[in-house]
């Protein structure tokens, strides 16, 4: 910023950089006028950026930069709300009154999903994923529950669990099919660290139409927007394993009052003749005179339909009262369709023409990779940066992560080019070697690749940047997204080369079947290695929308 003397009326540089960064979306951004206002507003920001989990921009003038420091170095003041707060959830009234809600009656047992946000990423102000993730896990499995991720929470959760079900909300859509379906045919949504629940509680004309509970880790990210049925602040992982224990017990009395309002339903239903000889003496088991409800084939010991071939999952898919029969009877612990088959997105790889990679695949590729114990440890840790454009639906179909594995994206701006920025700083904000695997299209590689300068002057030994650059030579969304959209091809380097030109490595990726054997390559390299993908342009990535018939005035469509 310029020096103080000069701040609005020389033309060379004379920046509002506090009303620039607000624009941008930073709420919190100021301008030190002073050298004594630059402690007291440094405390702020600081604050602000450690209480709200967000970011901060002070602008302090270069001759203030320059200047003394009017106070001597001490420790800074600022502290965590929730070491000062205490938690809602520590009274046990709030546990057992939200696990009732969860639970339901035997008559309406509500249609819950999950849906996992940045803020579970972290905890206190640190990084929390895995604790989290593995107790957001637990209180699914208690309630029978799929879970969704915001793409900047992908990884929170392990996504080869059953009940994981990908990501919601990718350019402000829900994603893939089964995220629609399960978001639409829903009646409660747990929002567990969600930054903005529009996507979730409502229709599409903004009004909430879903019950939502709210967990969060503190009071500051807790919404305003729409009515919760309950709120629970404090330390996540603790909030979920207390509910998931609270939502066992009352399950287990929903279901035995479920099943003897069965069994009493039935026992009116038969005859008398039956029904003495069933009370004199003939046990049920082991009595082939026993008289039992009828069920039709297909059907449980509880009456829910199962679900065991291929054809009956896709049409579980399509069927949203068989599909919630489904997960409320606990047919997901019993069948891998519900992981590995229909309900999971599956790219034709077929589509990609010879001479051209296709996206699905290496993003499966890299997938494996990451857990594969052969891989070296600093890449299998690295965190997964995702830009704006049709890598970003690819990233978000077709990337499968561990629990604990970090993603970085632009959620709200959609900032193309951000991908690669990130992963210089995910590198460079470690005090230990690290790693980032950068996902960008062409064109938003171009806009930022400058910065493959800057990780080359900062990297610490043992850093590594892995850039992942898929190249169809066409702006995706744009063309794939309007009809006769002109202006949309656009040509680039050979970046391979580049990455050489700024003392890196990398290779070409022209044939899906060399998928896993470049991305282990990249992922043993060191320093900087950029894997140059060449994508079919005619091959686009699939996007689900939402069939919203609950309201019909207000449609924008």
């Amino acid at each position: 910023m310029k020096p103080t003397a000069q701040i609005g009326y020389a033309e060379f540089q004379d920046c509002n950089q506090s009303r620039l960064f607000a624009g941008a979306g930073v709420e919190w951004s100021k301008d030190a006028a002073s050298r004594d206002a630059v402690i007291p507003l440094l405390r702020d920001a600081i604050a602000t950026a450690i209480t709200y989990q967000t970011c901060a921009h002070l602008a302090i003038p270069v001759d203030i930069q320059s200047a003394t420091s009017p106070l001597s170095l001490k420790p800074f003041c600022a502290a965590h709300p929730s070491d000062r707060v205490r938690p809602l959830h520590e009274h046990k009234s709030v546990i057992e009154e939200t696990a009732q809600t969860l639970v339901g009656d035997p008559a309406d047992i509500p249609r819950i999903i999950i849906a996992v946000g940045l803020r579970a990423c972290f905890q206190r102000g640190e990084c929390g994923a895995k604790e989290n993730g593995e107790a957001i896990m637990e209180l699914a499995e208690a309630l029978n529950a799929p879970v969704l991720t915001r793409l900047d929470a992908k990884g929170v959760v392990d996504e080869r669990h059953p009940l994981s079900f990908g990501v919601v909300g990718v350019h402000g859509k829900p994603g893939m099919e089964m995220a629609a379906k399960l978001i639409s045919t829903s009646d409660l949504v747990i929002s567990i660290g969600a930054n903005d629940e529009t996507i979730l509680a409502c229709n599409i004309a903004g009004l909430q139409i879903r019950k939502v509970v709210e967990i969060d880790t503190d009071a500051f990210g807790v919404s305003t927007r729409f009515l919760a049925e309950h709120t629970l602040v404090g330390p996540i992982a603790e909030i979920c394993k207390s509910l998931a224990l609270a939502v066992e017990t009352k399950t287990v009395i929903r279901n035995r009052k479920k099943k003897v309002e069965e069994i009493r339903s039935f026992m009116e239903d038969i005859d008398e003749e039956a029904l003495l000889h069933e009370k004199f003496g003939y046990m049920t088991m082991n009595n082939p005179n026993a008289i039992v409800p009828e069920m039709e084939e297909g059907q449980n010991g509880n009456g829910h339909r199962r679900f065991s071939s291929m054809a009956n999952v896709q049409e579980l898919a399509n069927d949203a009262n068989r599909l919630w029969s489904a997960f409320h009877s606990g047919d997901w612990t019993k069948i891998n369709e519900v992981h590995d088959g229909n309900t999971k997105y599956q790219a034709d790889l077929t589509a990609s023409r010879a001479g051209y990679c296709h996206p699905a695949a290496v993003m499966a590729a890299i997938s494996r990779a990451r857990r594969n114990k052969v891989t070296d440890p600093v890449s299998r840790n690295a965190a997964i940066c995702v830009d704006v454009g049709d890598v970003t639906l690819w990233a978000s179909l077709s990337l499968c992560l561990d629990q604990g594995s970090r993603t970085l994206y632009s959620e709200r701006l959609g900032t193309m080019g951000y991908a690669l920025c990130a992963g210089v700083a995910a590198t460079c904000c470690s005090s230990e070697p690290a790693a980032a695997i950068v996902l960008a299209g062409d064109g938003g590689f171009q806009m930022t690749l400058q910065e493959l300068a800057t990780f080359q002057q900062h990297k610490k030994p043992g850093d590594k940047l892995i850039c992942f650059v898929f190249d169809n030579e066409v702006l995706g969304r744009v063309a794939f997204g309007f009809d006769d959209a002109e202006g949309c091809g656009i040509s680039g380097p050979d970046y391979v080369a580049l990455a050489k030109a700024f003392g890196g490595d990398g290779v070409k990726l022209d044939k899906t079947e060399d998928c896993a054997d470049v991305v282990a390559k990249a992922m043993a390299a060191e320093g900087l290695f950029v894997v140059h993908v060449w994508v079919d342009p005619t091959v686009k990535a699939d996007m689900a929308t939402f069939k919203d018939n609950s309201l019909k005035v207000m449609n924008s469509g």
